[in-house]
């Protein structure tokens, strides 16, 4: 071989160009797999925080209606006059028809408050008392509430699924 040949084929020549290709490809990969992985957890996080945000909306919404309407049925039994009695009613009714529409039926322990609600709503339009119907409310939507908070704290990473699962089978025993 020629001198001019071998001089082209100097290997301690071209090995530094090889590792320096080599080397920033794996950093364009590397660099390039930490971003998709960043951005799939980002995205992870917001849907959980958004999915919590919105049951805690829920469940904030819907013990505000339901004092409204325990205020509004109690207003009923004593009424100052007729107009206020049918003002109370027709409120009572909207009322009672959100909260239907805030309950997911198909779930015992919702369709067990829902039925006391509207006893409440049937005993208080007829001017009858309802204590013990509004206590059981009462205690249904703890029962309620408690098991979307934990759904919360699933979403939020603070407490496991099966934790959750667990409190809720404990929760329902009897019901």
């Amino acid at each position: 071989m020629s001198q001019g040949v071998q001089d082209a084929w100097n290997w301690s020549i071209i090995w530094p160009n090889i590792i320096t290709i080599v080397v920033t490809i794996g950093a364009f990969i590397l660099a390039y797999v930490t971003s998709v992985k960043s951005t799939a957890r980002m995205t992870e996080i917001v849907r959980d925080t958004k999915l919590a945000d919105l049951r805690t909306r829920w469940i904030e919404d819907t013990r505000k209606a339901l004092a409204d309407f325990d205020e509004l049925a109690i207003n009923l039994v004593n009424p100052p006059d007729m107009a206020v009695q049918n003002e109370n009613v027709a409120r009572l009714l909207r009322l009672k028809t959100y909260i239907r529409l805030k309950l997911h039926l198909p779930e015992t322990l919702h369709e067990k408050a829902m039925k006391r609600i509207e006893q409440i709503f049937l005993l208080s339009s007829q001017g009858k008392p309802f204590a013990n119907e509004s206590e059981e409310v009462g205690r249904l939507f703890n029962k309620i509430f408690k098991i979307e908070w934990n759904r919360v704290l699933v979403h939020l990473g603070e407490k496991t699924a099966e934790d959750a699962e667990r409190e809720k089978t404990e929760l329902l025993k009897g019901e």
